[in-house]
């Protein structure tokens, strides 16, 4: 039986260490931004609204998680019947690709795509890795889901999960080793090697 000593703390558990104060000084980056917004643009929160006037994007907790939804639904119905309910895209009249519906329409169902697999990587990282990685990736994916823009509510989604590591160190997991290992790196190799070629000739990718 382990009994503790006079100057022991009684509490069980881990104990903050001195040097764990040095993490407060990870915010103060962006409090340092603001401050230069401020006395340099008149706003601390300029860059901000910038974004959300050239992108249209608005904040809304989670909006992007059934507009996105909805959007893959329209994206589905207007591949199958191209032209039937077109897709607006007067916004995006100078965007290229995105002004053509059928490309808005596909471009919305990869953004979904990336949202279900998020989703499901991240309640998988909440059950297999520690609680700091799966709540760190659940963050990465409201912060996007927050901020959904017109006629492709989950814009950027691709990259956003791009980054979010606990998805993929749960995906490494889950697959093991075997043959859904190998089925699973012969598609990935695929999808990069299409990916690279749309890139190489100037279509959208993520």
């Amino acid at each position: 039986m382990y009994l503790r000593g006079p100057h022991e703390d009684p509490r069980p558990g881990p104990r903050l260490r001195p040097d764990f104060a040095w993490l407060a000084l990870v915010p103060l980056g962006l409090v340092a931004f603001f401050v230069y917004l401020h006395f340099h643009m008149g706003d601390s929160f300029a860059s901000f609204k910038a974004v959300k006037e050239i992108w249209g994007r608005e904040t809304e907790p989670l909006a992007g998680l059934w507009q996105g939804a909805e959007a893959a639904a329209r994206s589905l119905a207007q591949i199958a019947a191209p032209g039937s309910d077109s897709l607006p895209t007067d916004s995006y009249e100078n965007t290229g690709d995105l002004s053509n519906p059928l490309v808005l329409a596909q471009v919305n169902l990869v953004d979904f795509a990336f949202l279900a697999f998020a989703i499901l990587a991240c309640v998988g990282a909440l059950h297999r890795l520690p609680l700091a990685y799966g709540l760190y990736a659940a963050a990465g994916i409201a912060v996007p889901l927050s901020a959904p823009a017109p006629y492709e509510p989950l814009m950027s989604m691709p990259r956003y999960v791009a980054v979010l590591f606990p998805l993929h160190m749960w995906l490494a997991l889950h697959l093991g080793k075997g043959q859904r290992l190998e089925g699973a790196l012969v598609a990935m190799g695929a999808l990069m090697a299409l990916f690279a070629a749309e890139f190489a000739n100037y279509n959208w990718v993520a």
